[in-house]
């Protein structure tokens, strides 16, 4: 079965507020990051994820091509930011980074959680029993290519879901072969052992 699942802006919203909270979700816990960075680092962090966000919010509600220009001055900014804080860049990058990967996964998250849990048909209904998710999503150490690959996602990517759907075993239908090899009958009565005849 091939599903489509309707991503509302709520699930965008969310994801954005847990990345600007920096909420630890698996496998990334970014506290450690912001904890060495310098007070300018931080102002930094602050500044290139506003102009972050712009860009995702751009292409969620616009597409890709409309995000190209607050791109190129988010990059702009980047760039600035490498000239004034020297090795230390990579510092705001590795942060910034961890931000766009919270995002990203509750994102994913959000969306998954928009599966149809179970359908009916007939009189029955049959729960979700397994999924396979198909992501296709760019993501690598550098900002650039991974917000990339993010804005693709936003406005054009899809998750491809296959689910499995089946009624619980117990509440199939029993078959009369079935009820009788589950609750057998009892033995009748033993035949009498025949007599012994009389001695001569």
């Amino acid at each position: 079965m091939q599903i489509t699942a309707i991503v509302d802006s709520s699930v965008f919203d969310e994801a954005l507020r847990a990345a600007r909270a920096r909420e630890p979700v698996a496998g990334i816990a970014p506290g450690a990051l912001y904890a060495n960075l310098s007070d300018e680092g931080q102002r930094w962090t602050d500044t290139l994820w506003g102009s972050v966000e712009h860009v995702l919010r751009l292409a969620w509600e616009q597409g890709k091509a409309a995000a190209r220009t607050a791109m190129d001055i988010l990059w702009a900014q980047v760039d600035e930011m490498r000239k004034k804080l020297g090795r230390r860049a990579a510092e705001v990058q590795d942060a910034v980074l961890a931000e766009v990967g919270i995002f990203v996964r509750k994102f994913v998250n959000g969306a998954l959680a928009r599966v149809q849990q179970s359908v009916t048909i007939g009189t029955f209904e049959y729960p979700i029993q397994s999924i396979t998710v198909e992501q296709k999503l760019k993501i690598s150490g550098s900002l650039k290519v991974s917000l990339e690959g993010v804005c693709e996602f936003l406005s054009e990517g899809e998750l491809t879901l296959s689910a499995s759907y089946a009624i619980p075993a117990q509440l199939l239908p029993v078959s009369h072969d079935q009820r009788n090899s589950a609750h057998p009958s009892a033995p009748g009565p033993m035949a009498p052992a025949p007599a012994t005849p009389p001695a001569t």
